[in-house]
């Protein structure tokens, strides 16, 4: 009932003009694996919540095409939008390659389609008003501390209130869903206007989540993050000496002590120790990502085409079975073949080979680090900037995030506050 409530949500925000909230609500259907522990719903019908989340995100399209324009184009977001343009032209390419060649259905296409489509917001983006997407990140820095804040009572107390799976037999908390680290970095970079102790608080609340919780790749990705912010946001001073020394002081307390995150990164040696021996154990979740990203690699290198456009968009069900042997088990306890939550590149080669896996870093995931870059004196372009360099140096070796165009939205959002030196929300 998840995503039936906020299918009905939105519809009735639509209908009161009310913009902010739907987008936020996309996020919460795209993503409801890391809110509500579930990804399909079973009413009326067993579906995906990602479905109900491309049913609500056509709406608002739909919506926004029957408005005037309410701001003028930037020129980044028509840099943007010809970036765009050119990778669907390739992603065209590839589905004529799949009819004529592949004999890949054409529902296939259309479902595959569907990974891409957040980026056709980028044509309507001069449609959304200012104070409609400044409201739309102060809602997602609202949920996320809220959400953070539930997943430290969940393991504190040892109950469940999202639903969130917990790893390691609860020994650790659910990990943060995918913008807690855009809001970690806007705290620091300043997006929001709020007194310096609630941004204390909110940066020691994040930051004990994420102790709790273990991740060693979203701890380095935050420690990223803060340095970055760190270092390009305004001029050297004694408060960010001080600040640095503190920092460098906490990590220090941090892993001298017993913790799940110092345990975590103990591990980790193991597992960087048996890739590097080239051994073919799997040692750790590490390992068993490289294990799996090389396996699907010299599969594509048979192929010029492969290489080319990958493997193209054939669906889970429709792919030969016992091709690869490292993957997670799925439901008939067999190793899934394609769809992997584990390791970004690993899709991103299969999906699109190699060229179009260029095609997309050039033209869509290097022109938004762009935009970022040019404007990072604004603190919210900073904040995306960070959060794009993470997840490509690392998150993208430990999630699939960079693999779909979801988490983009928020990005495509942004470029019209981006223009501005100071756009504090």
């Amino acid at each position: 009932m998840f995503d039936i409530i906020l299918l009905l949500l939105s519809v009735c925000c639509l209908v009161r003009n009310k913009v902010a909230p739907v987008l936020l609500m996309i996020l919460c259907l795209f993503y409801s694996n890391n809110i509500i522990g579930e990804v399909t719903s079973p009413w009326p019908f067993l579906h995906n919540n990602s479905d109900t989340g491309v049913l609500v995100y056509v709406l608002l399209l739909l919506y926004l095409a029957g408005r005037s324009r309410s701001e003028a184009v930037d020129e980044n977001l028509v840099w943007l939008r010809k970036g765009v343009v050119a990778f669907y032209l390739f992603l065209f390419l590839s589905y004529v390659i799949d009819l004529s060649v592949n004999y890949v259905a054409f529902s296939s296409i259309v479902k595959s389609f569907r990974n891409w489509s957040c980026l056709l917001l980028v044509f309507f983006i001069p449609k959304l008003r200012v104070i409609e997407i400044q409201r739309f990140f102060r809602y997602v820095f609202l949920f996320t501390m809220i959400l953070t804040a539930l997943f430290i009572v969940e393991f504190i107390f040892d109950i469940s209130i999202t639903g969130v799976r917990r790893t390691e037999e609860g020994s650790r908390a659910s990990g943060p869903w995918p913008f807690s680290l855009f809001v970690w970095g806007a705290l620091f970079s300043g997006v929001y206007k709020i007194s310096s102790a609630k941004r204390i608080f909110c940066i020691v609340l994040i930051l004990f989540h994420l102790i709790i919780c273990g991740s060693r790749s979203n701890f380095m990705a935050f420690a990223l993050v803060a340095l970055i912010v760190f270092f390009l946001s305004g001029a050297f001073s004694m408060k960010k000496l001080l600040a640095a020394v503190l920092a460098v002081s906490l990590i220090g307390i941090i892993f001298s002590t017993e913790n799940v995150l110092s345990r975590r990164f103990a591990e980790s040696k193991e597992d960087v120790a048996s890739v590097r021996a080239g051994s073919g154990y799997v040692e750790g979740n590490f390992s068993f990502r490289i294990l799996l990203l090389d396996e699907r690699m010299q599969y594509i290198n048979q192929k010029a085409q492969y290489a080319i456009f990958g493997i193209g968009n054939v669906q889970e069900r429709d792919f030969k079975k016992n091709v690869f042997k490292i993957g997670l088990l799925n439901d008939d306890n067999d190793v899934t073949q394609l769809d992997t939550g584990d390791i970004a590149w690993a899709l991103l080669f299969l999906r699109l080979g190699y060229v179009g896996t260029f095609v997309y870093l050039l033209f869509i995931y290097g022109r938004m680090m762009a935009i970022g870059f040019r404007n990072k004196e604004n603190p919210l372009a900073l904040a995306l900037l960070t959060f794009l360099c993470a997840h490509l140096f690392f998150l993208s070796f430990t999630g699939y995030l960079i693999s779909t165009s979801y988490f983009l939205l928020p990005l495509l959002c942004s470029v019209p506050l981006q223009r501005n030196q100071r756009q504090l929300i």
